[in-house]
């Protein structure tokens, strides 16, 4: 005899790398964010503007799109892109390290703030280490 388990529809907050055409680790967590609209779950996708684009995403149902892009962060890169080579070279893991926590407070800020109006069933990292945790919400 099969136990067949009810269906439920999940509400997911997504952090990570995601494009259509952009590679085959973001192409592969795009189609598993496709698949996934596509059996009624409901997707929040939270990421830096500009790195994740939602692409073909944006017009499915049961997707949101969150873009953040903090103003320290982004001076900081500005002013990095303006460095000669060897400074760039020599500042790019402290630049990354600092710009990178910018964006991650303000993400997990956006997403503690959603899911204290309708909670999620879980956080989705795609492709890294979760960067940040949000109390109440598994990561997966």
């Amino acid at each position: 005899m099969v136990n067949l388990v009810p269906f439920k529809s999940l509400r997911i907050a997504v952090y990570g790398f995601v494009g259509e055409d952009s590679g085959s680790m973001s192409s592969a967590h795009y189609t598993v964010l496709v698949e996934l609209l596509a059996r009624g779950h409901r997707i929040d996708l939270y990421a830096i503007e500009g790195f994740v684009l939602p692409g073909n995403l944006a017009t499915l149902p049961g997707f949101r799109y969150f873009p953040y892009a903090h103003p320290r962060a982004v001076a900081l890169w500005s002013w990095h892109e303006r460095q000669r080579p060897r400074v760039k070279a020599a500042t790019l893991q402290a630049v990354s390290t600092v710009g990178n926590s910018f964006h991650y407070r303000d993400i997990r800020r956006g997403i503690q703030g959603e899911h204290a109006k309708e909670p999620y069933d879980a956080l989705l990292v795609m492709g890294l280490l979760a960067p940040f945790h949000v109390r109440g919400l598994r990561t997966v």
